[in-house]
């Protein structure tokens, strides 16, 4: 079966997308603001595809690395001039889980 190209805003995540009865599959590319920050690659079953099989493919394929780059961006207002330049911080997070791996889980 053929493969249906989706574009999809992350912000506006459709409940369900359908119309899809030619398709065994869809591509979607993720925006954020207009701005490609992931693809991924979802079944179609029955012409549709679940709005919570789509967040869930969503979720797991968005580079949120860039997305946060993005976020980070809008939220110090930067110009276009400046947001070519800036470089975000580099940040280390440690979970401390000694003797208490349970603690990783939750």
């Amino acid at each position: 079966m053929a493969t249906a190209v989706l574009d999809v805003e992350l912000e506006k995540l459709p409940p369900e997308i359908a119309g899809l009865d030619r398709y065994g599959k869809a591509l979607i590319l993720i925006r954020l603001r207009g701005r490609p920050v992931g693809q991924t690659t979802v079944p179609v079953v029955t012409g549709q595809i679940s709005g919570t099989e789509l967040h869930d493919a969503v979720i797991d394929a968005a580079d949120w690395h860039l997305i946060a780059e993005y976020w980070l961006r809008d939220y110090l207002a930067l110009d276009e001039v400046r947001a070519r330049w800036f470089v975000p911080p580099k940040a280390t997070i440690a979970i401390c889980t000694r003797d208490r791996p349970e603690d990783k889980k939750r």
